[in-house]
């Protein structure tokens, strides 16, 4: 806090670039912030202490690159889908912008990743078809020199519908009921689960990669959702002695806006799916007719959507947000 001029900070979260709110406890201190250290918003404490509540998810900051290999990394969320295309924020190793860092799953993929500020790197994990947990270690791509070491963390892939970020399409079983019980199902989901794509990379052109992004800004989280149909099937795979999943965008039945107002930073937000309405195919006229049924599994997808692609049959590729 600055006695003379200027406005107070409060910090939070050790360091972790997501926990400084500014603090205007009324418009007689506003300008003259030397008067908060002569109060008191405790009962019977230091003068100059004040208390704040915190609403938002409380995560151990900081990072160091002294303790590499010892010091484990800090990873939210750290129950993750196995079917992937999910982002991870990792934290414990200061970074550096001009370098690529990845994670690595244990005897599994490589997670690319992308530098948020000089304490978190976020994380697009890919799909990964193991329920439990696992090993993995964030370091620079280039590998390990300059004495450097790799970070080490543990994550927990579980089923779809064991993830709590999960897409909540209501009861279950009436999905399987046949005819459906009305026309128009529920939906939900966590608005502050998705991040404006198209936003991070304006940042980061603008400012030659040294973008800083803050968490608690609400128009990171002003994006367009689209409601996917991913369908599943597998063949036997003579070659590779084992069964060959796929999957396959089959098509998007709507497109819903992600709210930003406050009492969504905690809140679900709640919506209903006409199940009988497609807003566009992925399929083209002869796949739908010769090929959709042989999908005899699936599951939703909710994913920003990529606003300059073109419109066509072709699958898009879906970020994970």
């Amino acid at each position: 806090m600055n006695s003379r001029s200027g406005r107070c900070v409060a910090g939070f979260n050790g360091g972790n670039h997501t926990g400084f709110v500014p603090v205007d406890p009324s418009f007689l201190y506003k300008n003259t912030p030397k008067v908060l250290a002569q109060r008191s918003g405790v009962p019977h404490m230091v003068r100059g202490r004040y208390m704040f509540r915190v609403d938002d998810v409380v995560r151990p900051g900081g990072c160091s690159n002294k303790t590499g290999g010892t010091f484990p990394i800090l990873i939210y969320p750290n129950i993750v889908n196995m079917l992937g295309e999910m982002s991870v924020d990792v934290n414990g190793m200061c970074l550096d912008r001009t370098v690529s860092y990845v994670l690595m799953i244990e005897r599994r993929q490589t997670a690319t990743c992308t530098v948020l500020n000089p304490a978190i790197a976020r994380c697009h994990i890919p799909k990964v078809y193991a329920w439990g947990t696992l090993t993995v270690y964030f370091q620079p791509q280039s590998g390990l020199g300059n004495e450097e070491k790799a970070f080490v963390g543990y994550i927990y892939f579980v089923p779809p519908t064991l993830d709590p970020m999960r897409l909540d399409i209501g009861n279950i079983y009436d999905w399987y009921k046949n005819p459906l019980p009305q026309v128009t199902m529920p939906i939900s989901w966590y608005p502050r689960n998705f991040t404006n794509p198209e936003l991070i990379y304006q940042m980061e052109s603008n400012t030659g990669g040294g973008a800083q992004y803050s968490i608690s800004q609400d128009q990171l989280y002003s994006v367009q959702l689209g409601l996917y149909v991913i369908g599943y099937k597998e063949a036997r795979d003579d070659q590779i002695k084992k069964f060959r999943p796929e999957h396959r965008v089959l098509a998007r039945l709507t497109t819903y806006s992600n709210n930003i107002n406050y009492q969504y930073r905690w809140s679900a937000q709640k919506d209903r799916i006409n199940v009988y309405q497609i807003e566009q195919w992925y399929m083209s006229d002869w796949e739908r007719m010769n090929e959709l049924y042989t999908y005899r599994t699936g599951y939703l997808k909710l994913a920003p959507i990529q606003l300059n692609a073109p419109v066509s049959t072709v699958a898009p590729q879906l970020l994970s947000g």
